[in-house]
C-alpha cells in the first residue's frame, strides 16, 4: 500500500475528529464543511486504490459506492441547516446509503458462492431482529417507516453476504468486507437512536461518537479492499 494512502487516513481521522469536536459546539455549516471533508478523505483512498487494483470492475464499483455515501453525508447534513425540510433530506440521504449498499453488494458478490436466497432468508432475520430491538427501545420512525426498514434490510444484505462469503473463503479482503459491514450496519443502527429516539445530552454525544467512528472505520476498510481484491 502506498505511503499516501496513509496520508490520506490519518487526514481523515484528523478531520473526523475535528468533526466530532465541533458538532456540538459550532456552527453547522462549519461541521458540514468538516464532515464533507471527512467523507471525501474516504473517496480519495478509494481513487487512490484505484491506481493499484488489481480487478477494476470491482475497484469502481466499490468507488461508486464511496461517492454516494460522500453524497449521502451531504445531504444528511444538510438536515441541520434546512430544518423545515429534514424529512425530505433524510429521505434523500437514505435513498443515497441503499444505492451505495446495493453497489458493494454487486461488487462483493464476485466472492459468493452460495445460492442468494441464504442471503435473503439471513437478512430477513436479521432485519427482523433490529427493527423488534428498535422498536422495544422506544425507538419511532414515524412516517419514515416503510423506508427504514427497507433500507434496514439492504443493509442486513450487505451483511450477510459479507459474512457468509469470509465463512465460506477466509481471505484478507473478505475479512476486511467482514468488518466494514459489520461497523456500517452498527453505524446505522445507532443513527436510529440519534433520530428517531429521545434521549439526554451525555447519551445523544455518546452514540454520535460511536456512530460516527464505525461509519468512516466501515468505508474506510471498504475502500482499503480495492487494494486487495
Amino acid at each position: 500500500m502506498p505511503a499516501l494512502a496513509y496520508v490520506l487516513i490519518s487526514l481523515e481521522a484528523i478531520a473526523m475528529i475535528l468533526y466530532l469536536t465541533f458538532y456540538f459546539r459550532a456552527g453547522t455549516r462549519i461541521t458540514l464543511l468538516l464532515k464533507t471533508l471527512t467523507s471525501g478523505c474516504f473517496l480519495a483512498l478509494g481513487i487512490l486504490a484505484l491506481f493499484y487494483a488489481a480487478d477494476a470492475k470491482f475497484a469502481a464499483t466499490v468507488l461508486l459506492g464511496l461517492f454516494c455515501g460522500l453524497v449521502g453525508d451531504i445531504v444528511l447534513g444538510l438536515r441541520r441547516l434546512y430544518r423545515n425540510r429534514k424529512k425530505e433530506f433524510f429521505l434523500s440521504g437514505l435513498f443515497m446509503f441503499f444505492l451505495g449498499h446495493v453497489l458493494y453488494m454487486i461488487a462483493f458478490s464476485k466472492f459468493s458462492t452460495l445460492n442468494i436466497h441464504v442471503f435473503l432468508i439471513s437478512a430477513a432475520v436479521l432485519t427482523i431482529f433490529m427493527v423488534i430491538i428498535m422498536d422495544l427501545s422506544g425507538v419511532n420512525f414515524g412516517s419514515t417507516r416503510p423506508a427504514v426498514i427497507i433500507y434496514t434490510l439492504i443493509s442486513a444484505l450487505l451483511l450477510s453476504v459479507t459474512v457468509v462469503n469470509v465463512i465460506a473463503v477466509f481471505t484478507m479482503v473478505n475479512l476486511l468486507l467482514v468488518l466494514g459491514a459489520l461497523l456500517f450496519v452498527t453505524s446505522d443502527f445507532l443513527l436510529s437512536f440519534l433520530y428517531f429516539k429521545k434521549m439526554n445530552t451525555v447519551s445523544m454525544r455518546v452514540l454520535k461518537i460511536l456512530n460516527i467512528a464505525a461509519y468512516y472505520a466501515g468505508q474506510t476498510l471498504f475502500a482499503l479492499s480495492i487494494f486487495l481484491a
